[in-house]
């Protein structure tokens, strides 16, 4: 399943072949307007990734890898140096990793899990598909993209499947949370709580 130690990509991926690629822009400038750092666990908690999406100034959602780290308190220290780096940006976190939440920084953080993957994929999938969710190129984004494969979740919506992916697919899970929050109209607005994964 492996080649040169880059997983490949799923054949039953979310999204068709080739379509997040010609999603990367070259425009970065964020337009100032409140961000979302989504962060989450491997199933086996053994790596820590965060993704941060934002509006730029052509009005299209960019997500870039801000970090994928191997400890908590390397990934607290990330997420520390980000929120303080940037006052607007709200921070998602898992039920699972929010327990250690700073108190300075519990006022701008949401939690998420598997209920708000069970409602944002189809948003997000079809935000892609209209060329409004755009990247900056990072292959471990990419690589989890790519492999990530769609599932009926309850009720019958979409949703991406860990155990179903050949691979690791938590920067894609994050993708699809930051991106969600941020497009809503009026800012990143808190989600109901769910359980991870």
């Amino acid at each position: 399943r492996a080649h040169c130690n880059m997983w490949v990509s799923a054949a039953s991926s979310w999204l068709p072949p080739g379509q997040w690629a010609k999603r990367q822009t070259v425009n970065t400038e964020w337009d100032g307007t409140t961000s979302v750092l989504a962060v989450d666990s491997a199933v086996d908690d053994s790596k820590y990734v965060g993704v941060w999406c934002r509006k730029n100034t052509d009005g299209d959602i960019v997500a870039s890898v801000e970090f994928q780290t191997e400890s908590i308190a390397e990934m607290w220290e990330r997420i520390t140096g980000a929120l303080e780096r940037e006052p607007k940006t709200q921070l998602a976190i898992t039920p699972s990793l929010f327990i250690h939440t700073p108190e300075k920084f519990q006022r701008r953080t949401v939690q998420w899990g598997y209920g708000e993957i069970n409602k944002y994929t189809s948003t997000v999938k079809s935000l892609i598909n209209e060329d409004r969710v755009k990247h900056t190129g990072e292959v471990l984004l990419s690589e989890h993209v790519n492999r990530a494969v769609l599932i009926r979740g309850q009720g019958g919506a979409l949703s991406i499947s860990s155990q179903r992916s050949p691979g690791p697919i938590e920067a894609c899970r994050c993708l699809i949370v930051a991106a969600a929050m941020v497009s809503r109209p009026g800012g990143a607005n808190k989600p109901s709580m769910g359980l991870s994964r």
